[in-house]
């Protein structure tokens, strides 16, 4: 909520309204305010809450601490538009200053390191000049010594902008000495004391050489047991790492995601395998049709082809029988002949008009036969023609209708475009057919090798301890590849005090769990590749150990 920091005795100037927003800015609004300036200080946190303020009264300043380039770089156009805001000053990161200097109405935009008497300079805040000075040249040591430390870097818990009774500006850096008002502690006070206790002295003296040999005592005892830590890694091949696996550790999360993934996979084939056995048996069902309405066009076509070729035997038998009576009537020679001897017979008076006459109409007659003949014989010729077509065109389809083949078909006639369409048809709906069962006989081989995998990686995976863990903790042992030999399942296993120390049985050794695992080494940090092992544990206390052992180490 927007919070009014300070509001000074009306002078006979009106104050002039200061709104600063951000919400590390409330240091900054309080030296503000203890400037003693002719102003009135108020502070909005958030964007929302200046937003509210902007609405409720008129500012002549605002100051946005955008330090960190957040979201109140958006803002600052905002402010702009507003009539009753005479000046904005921005305190700016690295990212946004060059941007918000363009704005309108920015007066100022300052930069780490900050000048306190530039940014009261900019907000119409009187600093007497001399105090001014003084404020520049605090707030210069402030800089370098800020500088030094992390590198022109403040941010609002590094710096306090003060004014002193006077009104100078300073800058106020808290971190410089942090222990300098420190108290004694209680071990200070008891010494100081001690020294002026008789005798208390030369104890005191006693004490602090013997400690120094136990330190230096208890330093050797250190080296030497980080020596035989290093030579017991180097040169044992029996101990693993436990981890007690949860519902929540990142290797079970890890194995129920690659369970659910399998799970889901196999969903799919089963699926696409389903797909694959229903595609299957419509194209069986779509050949049994295909097939019997074969048989059905196969027997139209061979009617047909009986039908045509009996007529095509009558028209053999036909066309000679019309052609040996078109050669009856003789030539075209032979009639003119004949023509010409009547005319002679009736110029030479042998024969009369009607005779002549009588023969010249039995020539005419003759030749009208004659052409009807020819046109006959013609037709049928024509007839015959067609129907030897027709019977090849029906072949063709005959064998079209049988073969897998391509086969073309030859030129037919219009009345069998129908039948040509249902073979055509059946021919279409037939390679479909096949091809779909080829394709799922196909599919079926593969996606059941598929499925057969996916169940026994399914199989195995749940049988694991990491799937296991997903209802309850189970404790397993990560053994290095080189240690493996060491871990045979059923032999005891122990857990020793201090790794090494004072060891006990505390269970068997389990089954190896298939897969690897990548982790880091116990005690060198580098990185190392290994399997699970169940551990079979009478006490679970020994899970929380750093190492177990697949036997007693030889010299502990």
């Amino acid at each position: 909520m927007t919070a009014l920091l300070d509001n000074q005795a009306a002078p006979a100037v009106a104050p002039s309204r200061i709104l600063v927003i951000g919400a590390e800015a409330r240091a900054l609004a309080a030296a503000l305010v203890r400037m003693k300036g002719n102003v009135t200080v108020s502070h909005a946190e958030t964007a929302q809450e200046a937003t509210q303020a902007l609405s409720q009264h008129a500012f002549d300043h605002v100051l946005v601490d955008n330090r960190e380039d957040g979201t109140l770089t958006l803002m600052i156009p905002q402010i702009a538009r507003l009539d009753w805001v005479r000046n904005i000053v921005v305190l700016a990161g690295p990212q946004s200053a060059a941007d918000i200097s363009a704005i309108q109405k920015v007066g100022a935009v300052f930069q780490p390191p900050y000048d306190a008497a530039q940014i009261a300079d900019s907000l119409d805040i009187t600093i007497v000049e001399q105090r001014r000075n003084a404020a520049a040249a605090g707030e210069a040591a402030g800089r370098r010594a800020s500088d030094a430390a992390q590198e022109s870097n403040t941010d609002a818990g590094d710096f306090n902008i003060e004014a002193t009774p006077d009104g100078e500006a300073t800058l106020d850096h808290r971190d410089d000495h942090p222990f300098a008002d420190a108290e004694p502690t209680l071990a200070e006070r008891i010494i100081g004391l001690a020294v002026h206790l008789p005798g208390v002295t030369p104890v005191l003296s006693w004490l602090y050489k013997h400690l120094a040999l136990t330190i230096l005592g208890s330093l050797f005892l250190a080296f030497v047991s980080y020596g035989v830590m290093i030579v017991f890694f180097l040169t044992s091949s029996g101990w693993s790492t436990p981890i007690q696996l949860g519902h929540g550790h990142e290797l079970v999360m890890k194995a129920e995601r690659d369970l659910n993934e399998m799970k889901v996979k196999r969903n799919v084939i089963n699926q696409q395998l389903s797909d694959a056995v229903h595609t299957a048996t419509e194209a069986r069902q779509s050949i049994a049709r295909s097939q019997s309405l074969a048989v059905l066009v196969s027997g139209t076509i061979a009617q047909e082809i009986q039908n045509r070729k009996r007529f095509k035997n009558e028209l053999e038998t036909q066309l000679p029988a019309l052609r040996a009576v078109l050669e009856n009537f003789g030539s075209s020679k032979q009639r003119q002949s004949e023509q010409a001897r009547l005319k002679r017979d009736y110029d030479r008076r042998l024969i009369s008009k009607t005779a002549f006459e009588t023969g010249l109409l039995n020539l005419a007659q003759m030749e009208r036969q004659i052409q009807s003949l020819k046109t006959e014989i013609v037709d049928k010729q024509s007839e015959y023609d067609r129907i030897s077509q027709t019977v090849d065109f029906l072949a063709s389809l005959r064998l079209q209708l049988g073969s897998d083949e391509p086969v073309a078909i030859a030129s037919g006639v219009t009345e069998l475009v129908p039948l040509s369409n249902q073979v055509i048809e059946v021919r279409q709906v037939l390679s479909r057919a096949k091809a779909d069962l080829a394709t799922a006989e196909d599919q079926r081989g593969p996606l059941q090798d598929s499925l057969k995998v996916l169940n026994e990686s399914i199989s195995s995976l749940e049988g694991t301890p990491l799937i296991k863990a997903v209802k309850e903790p189970v404790t397993v042992l990560f053994v290095p590849y080189d240690n493996l030999n060491s871990f045979v399942e059923g032999k005891p296993l122990y857990s020793c005090a201090a790794m090494v120390f004072w060891c006990r049985r505390i269970g068997t050794i389990g089954a190896s769990v298939p897969g690897e695992i990548s982790t880091t080494h116990p005690f060198f940090g580098k990185p190392m590749r290994g399997q699970f092992i169940e551990a079979n544990l009478t006490d679970e206390k020994a899970a929380l150990k750093e190492i177990l052992h697949a036997s007693r180490p030889l010299f502990f």
